[in-house]
């Protein structure tokens, strides 16, 4: 994996999970929280994305030879999926296919957010998993999974400082300035995710590619 393509699985991920669109969330999942608490439930939720990631990335190719799916076919399917999560960025609304209100409701009755739904579905979602998978396909030895998990690392070292500094960021920032960098994030994966549609279809119909 080179730095251009190291770069654009960080873009990728990074554009998916977007912490910013997480920070309303987290604040109210911590409501009544101190500060030293709420960096605890950050720092759990930032290791628990990392430690399934990982899991996905090394094992994810497993479950589609499993399944009998083709890796051209999981681009087709994980691409229209991304683009439909980035019309929501784009929108600055929240996708249901990252949680349900429904789940951020029963998560308010559980003590630690940070696994569910923080970590999982929020962010450790089907579209990060997606994106990790078809990236481990492409590289398999050991050099380009161990550049994918300095990658995965990075961005949740990102999420892990934008949740401690939620409280900040809601007041300082504020909803337009975090509404913008969700757009941006948004017209970014809009642009992976063709990118993987188009890969997918050259891959499956050659003719395509010329």
């Amino acid at each position: 994996m080179d730095s251009k393509q190291a770069l654009q699985l960080f873009a990728a991920l990074l554009a998916i999970m977007n912490p910013l669109t997480v920070v309303p969330i987290f604040l109210a999942l911590t409501d009544g929280y101190s500060a030293a608490q709420r960096r605890a439930v950050a720092l759990v939720a930032s290791v628990t994305v990392f430690i399934s990631l990982a899991v996905v990335l090394v094992g994810g190719n497993g479950v589609l030879h499993l399944f009998g799916i083709t890796i051209n076919d999981f681009r087709v399917a994980g691409g229209i999926l991304i683009f439909i999560m980035s019309l929501s960025l784009l929108r600055a609304t929240p996708s249901r296919m990252r949680h349900l209100p429904e789940e951020a409701i029963d998560a308010q009755t559980h003590e630690n957010p940070a696994f569910f739904p923080l970590a999982i579905p929020m962010m450790a979602g089907p579209g990060s998993m997606t994106t990790v998978i078809l990236f481990g396909n492409e590289y398999t030895g050991a050099g380009g999974v161990a550049v994918a998990l300095v990658v995965i690392a990075l961005v949740c070292l990102i999420i892990l400082l934008t949740l401690s500094l939620a409280h900040w960021l809601a007041h300082e920032v504020g909803v337009t300035g975090m509404n913008i960098m969700t757009r941006l994030m948004g017209l970014i994966l809009a642009a992976v995710a063709v990118g993987m549609i188009f890969e997918g279809l050259r891959g499956a119909f050659p003719v395509l590619a010329g």
